[in-house]
Order: C-alpha cells, then structure tokens, then sequence
C-alpha cells in the first residue's frame, strides 16, 4: 500500500509538472505574438507605400510620354505645313515664268512658242568659245612681246647632256676646317685626291660619319693629318651629300654645299638650269607654231 501510494503521488506530481510545462509554452507563444506584431504591421505598411511608389511613377512616365507623342505630332503636322506652303510657292513661281518667243524664229506665225534652237546651253556655249578665244589671242600676243616678232627666228641651244663639259666643272666645298673638290657624273660623286676635311665628327653624324671615316682610312681612301683628313686619291660617293657629310663631319645637303667658283651650287647647275633652258625652249617651239 505504501509503495502503491508513493507511485500514484509521484504519478501525479509529473502532470502537474507537465501541465505547468504546456500553460508555460503557451504563456511565452502569447508573448511573443504580442511583440511581433506592430513588427508585421509596419512591414505591411512600408510593402504598401512602395507599390504607391511604383504606381505614380508609372503615372508620371505615361503622363510625360503622352506629352512627348503629342509634340512629335505637332512637329509632324508643322512640317507638312512648311512642305505644303513651299510646294505651292514653288508651283505659283513655275507657272510666273513665261518664255518670252523670238521675233521672227518661227516660220507658221505661231508667236506663243519660242524657237526650238534656242536653249540655255546654247548662251553657255557661245561664251565658253568666246573666251576661249580672247585667251588665246592674249596668250599669243603676250608670247610675242616675250621673245620678239613672229618673223624673227630665235635659236637657243639645247642643254648639254651632263656627260659634257658640266661633268667635267670642279665643285667645292668650303667651310670651317673643309677644303675639298670634286666632280659631278652620272655614278655620283667624285671627290678628288687632295682635298682637305674635318677630323671631328659632329654629335649628329657620329655613328653614319664615323663608320664610314673608318672604312675610308682602312681602305686608304684617306688619312688623318693634324685636326684634318686628306683624300690621298679621288673616291666616289654615290650622292653629294654623302661627300659633304665625310669631309664636313656633319649632316649635310650636297647639292646645296658644293658649289662652282662664282657661287653656283650643284642643285643650280645640274638640276634648275637645264630645267629653265627645256622650258624656254618648249615656250619658244609653241610661239612659233602659234604664229
């Protein structure tokens, strides 16, 4: 009995125990909910204020693209306004224009219609040739008072070829520490034996100066005397300005740097003269077929 009675007490002690358990879990779900909610509701609020959002700025959007259609047609409706008022110009000035007819051009006595013949291109035609024309007279005149009345006959020469004594005029090359001669050919350029040249090479030719200096004293082209070198037999460069480079030990132009005893230099003798001399020759040949 005693054993028996302690069990039941202890039965019932756990459900007590668990009825408190149950009243204490709902006690806190309670809790809980009560809390959360003024959480839920401005969740609720804040998702209802967005779709507000979203909604007046569709609005506004379809509110400014009614704006934009109504102006592009309003431009539309202008612009076929300005096209229509210029076509009607354009119409109104095309039937102004009357074509006044030629007195006498038409053989039926039709006066309404003017002459067949006469076009525009015709006028342009007649003052293209006329110009023409009084060109030709003046150019003739002036090629006249040029070289002399057409009777009399002008000779000029043809320039020499520069196998000829061209070729055979000595050059020179002068300037600080330089002294050299030369020749002009159709191979290039030939420095004679004698001439004098710079020892140092400028900064700026250093390396294309320098390199061939050397070969030049290897193959006994030149040698070095003093603060100069000699040619001690005349060499061949292929361009002038590749033997004024050598002796003046700096960038140089050749054709400007050699020059004959009365200053002339090689680009004048061996280029423009003969250039001049074909060109008056061709002014000369035209006068004469002119007159």
């Amino acid at each position: 009995m005693t054993r028996l009675a302690h069990h039941r007490i202890f039965t019932d002690s756990l459900t007590g125990m668990a009825a408190m358990l149950v009243m204490l879990e709902i006690s806190i779900s309670a809790s809980a909910a009560i809390s959360n909610g003024p959480n839920y509701t401005n969740a609720v609020t804040a998702e209802e204020q967005r779709i507000l959002q979203f909604h007046l700025a569709e609005q506004a959007f379809q509110q400014k693209l009614k704006v934009g259609r109504e102006r592009y047609d309003q431009k539309q409706i202008n612009r076929a306004k300005v096209i229509a008022a210029m076509s009607s110009e354009l119409q109104a000035r095309r039937q102004t224009v009357v074509m006044q007819p030629v007195a006498g051009a038409a053989s039926s006595g039709d006066t309404d219609e003017p002459a067949s013949w006469f076009q525009p291109w015709v006028a342009v035609a007649v003052l293209a040739v006329g110009f023409i024309g009084f060109a030709y007279y003046l150019n003739r005149r002036r090629l006249q008072d040029l070289f002399g009345q057409k009777q009399q006959v002008i000779v000029v020469p043809a320039p020499q070829a520069v196998g000829n004594s061209k070729a055979e005029e000595i050059f020179f090359c002068e300037g600080s520490g330089t002294d050299g001669r030369g020749r002009y050919s159709h191979e290039g350029f030939v420095v004679l034996k004698g001439s004098v040249g710079r020892k140092e090479d400028a900064q700026s030719t250093a390396g294309k100066a320098g390199a061939f200096r050397a070969k030049l004293f290897e193959l006994g082209v030149m040698r070095e005397e003093g603060d100069t070198v000699i040619f001690e037999k005349d060499h061949l460069f292929h361009t002038p300005s590749m033997a004024a480079i050598v002796l003046m030990g700096r960038e140089a132009n050749g054709w400007l740097e050699w020059k004959t005893k009365d200053g002339k230099a090689l680009d004048t003798v061996q280029r423009l003269e003969p250039r001049e001399s074909v060109i008056v020759n061709y002014l000369i040949k035209t006068c004469d077929t002119l007159s």
